[in-house]
């Protein structure tokens, strides 16, 4: 087999209603909402610290890397609209695209009319893109410090490469229909990563938003032609590789002059 070279949204960590329904007929106060909030938020800086545990910066960086990523889930982002949020700050860091050029990317920023919701999106991609900058502002490692950034957005393992032993994978929830005749599996340790059972046991193993497209306007995109396949290795570095135009052009070139797309 293959070794490979590197590189869930959890919910809403703020509730802001002033009666949540429990089970049965438990109301919470809204002292003790604040104080689930308190415990959740706790939870969550203990488990990106340990992430970033042997990791070679000081306690400080690792702080503020906290700050910005629980900075995005404080707003009350998932599924879609956490996806959507994270893809647009890490595309902007990644280009160093400037906030005046962002801005005018983000028209929703500006506009009006803008849907209230579509408004709060883009003012939470300029606040927390503003504090990373803040805090890493020295270019000779921003590169660096975005990656980490990202890992902690999705997830990640931070410096390891995952396996697929039996006991790395969560329980069969995404397919419960009887009807279904096969099972999916994910990584514990990447939400990105799936293994899928057919019904004659054979085994599928394949991480989803490994290529990000650009389009023409620099918007950037997932589909099924996003999944990599994972049979052939005994260990991935769960990451993603944006494919743009310039890429696609360069490989064509290189194809068109060695008919062969790699020398």
């Amino acid at each position: 087999m293959t070794s490979a070279n590197y590189e869930m949204c959890t919910d809403p960590l703020d509730m802001e209603n002033s009666e949540i329904l429990g089970d049965g007929e438990d109301i919470y106060t809204e002292e003790e909402i604040e104080e689930l909030n308190k415990k959740e938020k706790e939870a969550a800086f203990s488990e990106y610290f340990n992430k970033l545990n042997n990791i070679p910066i000081s306690d400080d960086f690792k702080h503020k890397l906290i700050e910005v990523v629980l900075m995005l889930l404080n707003k009350g982002h998932s599924g879609s609209s956490y996806d959507y949020t994270v893809s647009r700050i890490l595309y902007y860091l990644y280009k160093n695209i400037s906030l005046e050029k962002i801005k005018t990317d983000l028209p929703e920023y500006y506009k009006e009319d803008a849907d209230s919701f579509e408004r709060t999106i883009a003012e939470n991609i300029i606040d927390v893109i503003e504090k990373f900058r803040s805090y890493f502002n020295n270019p000779q490692y921003s590169m660096f410090f975005i990656d980490l950034l990202q890992k902690l957005f999705y997830h990640n393992p931070i410096n390891k490469y995952i396996t697929f032993e039996d006991d790395k994978w969560g329980e069969n929830t995404f397919n419960l229909d009887k009807s279904v005749k096969h099972s999916l599996y994910q990584h514990k340790e990447s939400s990105d990563v799936f293994k899928e059972v057919d019904e004659d046991g054979k085994i599928n193993i394949f991480q989803i938003g490994y290529f990000i497209f650009e389009d023409e306007d620099g918007y950037t995109y997932t589909n099924g032609n996003s999944i990599i396949d994972l049979n052939d290795y005994d260990y991935w570095h769960p990451h993603s590789i944006l494919v743009t135009k310039d890429i696609v052009q360069r490989l064509i070139n290189e194809y068109r002059s060695h008919n062969v797309l790699f020398n």
